[in-house]
């Protein structure tokens, strides 16, 4: 073998492993930005007795977008099917016949592509001044639904957020 030969295997033994560690680098780096730039829904019950205002905020407080892909409402363990009508309204108006005052419904557009620290209010309401619950009321009966939310990452990963394993509840605003 000469001094070319030498040189040209090694140049080419150099080339192939600059290759596979950049092949390396570039799989290592997709895992790690498809972990973190990972969407992760929340959601925040709010009650304030003296106004008697009740909401729930959705929150994406993970680092990458959500796409929503659909809604689905649980009432007492079963699903209740929409029509025309907006399913929370719907929610809402099953768990309290007759009793609601001002009621502002949130809009949650399938393909919606929520944001990165993105808040909806999905419901905010107050009950009627005949109405005579107290928050523990409110808070039994808006306990026996549950919100299921189908959701992708940028990455395509399917995630199913379920208020009945997550929702954080807090008092007065």
């Amino acid at each position: 073998m000469n001094w070319e030969m030498i040189v040209g295997i090694s140049s080419l033994v150099v080339a192939v492993l600059a290759l596979g560690s950049s092949i390396w680098n570039a799989t290592q780096s997709r895992k790690y930005h498809k972990i973190s730039y990972r969407p992760q829904l929340s959601t925040w019950y709010l009650a304030n007795e003296e106004t008697r205002e009740y909401e729930l905020i959705l929150m994406n407080n993970g680092l990458g977008p959500a796409l929503i892909k659909s809604l689905r409402v649980k009432i007492d363990g079963g699903y209740l099917e929409s029509g025309d009508e907006d399913l929370i309204s719907k929610m809402l108006q099953e768990l309290f016949p007759g009793m609601l005052g001002k009621v502002r419904i949130g809009f949650i557009n399938y393909e919606h592509l929520m944001s990165e620290k993105e808040k909806i209010v999905l419901f905010k309401f107050t009950l009627d001044e005949l109405c005579d619950l107290d928050s523990n009321d409110v808070q039994r009966r808006t306990e026996r639904a549950s919100l299921e939310i189908e959701y992708h990452s940028f990455y395509g990963e399917r995630f199913v957020y379920n208020t009945d394993n997550h929702i954080k509840k807090s008092g007065k605003k």
